[in-house]
């Protein structure tokens, strides 16, 4: 600390081994904090990460629950598949699968979904990922009024995950079997197409199995951005005794989100998207998502409004696609005393509907991103001794 170009530098160095079920690893990791002037910190750094299969991963017997195709059976004789360009093979990997000769060129399956087994697997190794983070806070010390007491940070990440631990989703495990992208021959013996239990009288997809896999991975980078901002009403021609102004801003942008369902599957791009992904995981990755907050204080009282902001996404699964998403609430409080505080508030002012997800079929949304209970008030003390 104190020399040039270095008011302060802070490095650190870590390391661990562990001993799972799974086997031994190895995580590291190498970071810094340096404060070059008053005004200016840069950070960053470098970590080995990894997560352990967990007991149900590796241990959970095997159990059937029905799941949706999403699409109608591929062997039906009037799908897409097999009245596409490669209808010959998709026939005669239908017969290989187990739809019987005998109905193949008139099969027709009344109910669009399999029973997926899902299972534990013992041999499982763990997750593993290479993080990479840097960023800066710049405090620029301006000596004029309006902008003495701002703040900002920019922090870059990098993710890049292997060895993922997930099962596929059946749906997707049909949409690899009939692929030209997975299974171009179009054969039985591929990884997908034998996970695929059909009743040999019926030819139904009885059976669907999706245990758990070190399956592939995932690729991930963004920036993550926060502004405080706050200033006295004087600095901007009125007076101090009106009260102050206080910005917060956190935004993060999505650059890229690939995942791959298999070590020697190709990447696929869902930035911008909503459903399921390769891995089977429902997620929301929208280029954009915000949360911004304005306040006035003046003595003991404060009253401010909170913006929350999520970007349009297109659904993968083939819906509609989501619109862009604002909810807005408001909040306040009165200060009594140092010992007593009310507070209260609306949250989901305008009583904003959650979006429609999951291919805009009704009652779907995703709850960690959407607002599903409404406009709701509350009020409260707060009492400290």
């Amino acid at each position: 600390r104190d020399l040039p170009g270095v008011k302060s530098l802070d490095i650190g160095l870590g390391y661990r081994y562990s001993d799972y079920l799974s086997g031994g690893v190895d995580t590291y990791k190498a970071d810094f904090d340096w404060e070059m002037i008053d005004s200016l910190r840069f950070r960053g750094g470098y970590q080995r990460a990894i997560r352990a299969p967990n007991v149900i991963e590796m241990f959970n017997p095997a159990r059937a629950a029905p799941q949706l195709l999403g699409n109608a059976d591929p062997c039906n004789f009037d799908s897409a598949q097999r009245t596409g360009p490669n209808a010959a093979q998709v026939r005669a990997l239908c017969l290989a699968q187990g739809v019987p000769a005998s109905i193949i060129d008139s099969y027709k399956s009344t109910f669009a979904g399999t029973q997926a087994v899902q299972q534990g697997n013992p041999d499982l190794k763990p997750e593993k990922a290479d993080t990479f983070t840097f960023g800066l806070v710049w405090n620029p010390l301006f000596d004029a009024p309006l902008l003495q007491r701002l703040t900002t940070s920019i922090d870059y990440y990098q993710i890049e995950l292997e060895d993922a631990i997930s099962t596929l989703a059946a749906d997707i495990v049909f949409a690899r079997c009939f692929s030209t992208s997975y299974n171009p021959s179009f054969e039985q013996s591929n990884e997908y197409c034998s996970a695929i239990l059909r009743n040999p009288s019926s030819g139904a997809p009885d059976r669907t199995n999706t245990p758990y896999f070190n399956l592939g991975g995932l690729k991930t980078s963004g920036i993550d951005i926060q502004i405080d901002w706050s200033f006295g009403l004087g600095a901007v021609g009125l007076s101090d005794d009106y009260g102050s102004i206080s910005l917060n801003l956190v935004a993060s942008r999505l650059l890229d989100f690939d995942v791959r369902p298999t070590q020697d599957a190709p990447w696929t791009s869902y930035v911008g998207t909503y459903g399921y992904s390769a891995l089977g995981n429902n997620g929301a990755h929208p280029d954009w998502k915000a949360n911004t907050s304005l306040s006035w204080s003046r003595g003991g009282v404060d009253l401010g409004v909170r913006w929350y902001f999520v970007d349009e996404m297109r659904d993968i699964v083939g819906g509609p696609g989501l619109e862009k998403y604002n909810r807005f609430d408001l909040f306040g409080g009165w200060r009594f005393s140092d010992q007593l505080r009310f507070s209260a508030g609306v949250t989901n002012l305008f009583d904003r509907n959650p979006l429609a997800t999951f291919g805009g079929l009704p009652g779907n949304t995703d709850p960690g991103t959407y607002d599903t209970l409404g406009r709701r008030y509350y009020a409260g003390f707060n009492l400290r001794f």
